[in-house]
């Protein structure tokens, strides 16, 4: 009589699992071959849930050493390890006479779509990612599944080019540890800024997702910079002019001496030139000249 083997196989969770029966010899008849498919010890997939569980008739034609069936597995929504389950012969006929039956089951592997994450800004009031300067600003992690394990995520803050707030001077820079617990999809952290008496207008810093661990399975990370803004919390210098006192009194002076202005600014502004125009003197009148007349002697 023939031999059956089963061969397993794998597939992404969503897509079904093929197996494949064969003989060992041709038969000139068909071969009707029972299989269970269940989860036996040492196997992670839960039947009925990660994959269709239960018995599946397979024929393989007269002539043929084989043939082929698929077992459907479901797409959760968990960041999960690779799932196994089995397929077991349970019994072969064929008119021609008996088949021996294969007592090693075949092993179907469920690979894990695994999920990515993500940086966001979030929006305080004053728009996405932004805070007056002293408040901080507040960023969200998200991933784009639930995981059945916590997720570990590093972020950096430290600068990049083409930011306009400095680093440690105008926010805390550093790298940051965000957890994100099992069976939720998103945590939130804070970047301190600093608040200082200059008018230096809206600035702007970059928070970077370097890595992301789990002990679940793998992790994708999604390389796009997250912004965040602080908006300048000091209103804008007001520079006023006076006059300045001489000795004689404020912006006066006598003539013939300079007069002396001041600028001033509520808040820090670069050097203006300080500037003085002098009067000046009138020249005293020209004594006449008087004609000459001659005088006999």
């Amino acid at each position: 009589g023939a031999n059956t083997g089963l061969g397993g196989g794998f597939a992404n969770e969503g897509a079904p699992v093929t197996f494949t029966v064969a003989l060992d010899k041709l038969s000139t008849v068909d071969t009707v071959v029972t299989v269970d498919v269940a989860s036996l010890a040492g196997d992670s997939a839960t039947p009925g849930t990660d994959y269709t569980n239960g018995a599946v008739t397979v024929t393989i034609p007269a002539g043929s050493l084989s043939a082929q069936f698929t077992v459907n597995t479901v797409n959760d929504t968990l960041n999960e390890p690779n799932e196994t389950f089995s397929a077991s012969i349970t019994g072969a006929t064929n008119a021609n006479g008996p088949v021996t039956v294969s007592a090693t089951p075949a092993t179907g592997t469920i690979i894990d779509n695994d999920p990515t994450v993500t940086l966001t800004p979030v929006n305080t009031g004053l728009g996405g990612g932004t805070a007056t300067e002293g408040s901080p600003v507040t960023f969200a992690v998200s991933l784009d599944k639930p995981s059945t394990a916590d997720t570990v995520i590093t972020v950096n803050v430290n600068g990049q080019p083409g930011d306009s707030a400095t680093p440690g001077a105008d926010y805390t820079s550093g790298t940051y540890t965000v957890t994100i617990p099992a069976g939720q999809t998103t945590a939130q952290f804070t970047v301190d800024t600093a608040t200082d008496a200059l008018a230096e207008g809206t600035e702007t810093f970059t928070a970077l997702v370097t890595g992301a661990t789990n002990s679940a399975g793998t992790i994708n990370v999604n390389a796009a910079p997250a912004i965040g803004t602080i908006l300048d919390g000091t209103s804008p210098p007001v520079v006023t002019i006076a006059g300045a006192n001489t000795g004689l009194g404020g912006g006066f002076a006598n003539e013939g001496a300079p007069v002396t202005f001041t600028t001033r600014s509520a808040l820090p502004v670069p050097p203006l030139r300080s500037w003085s125009r002098a009067k000046r003197a009138t020249p005293p009148p020209k004594a006449p000249i008087m004609p000459m007349e001659h005088i006999p002697w």
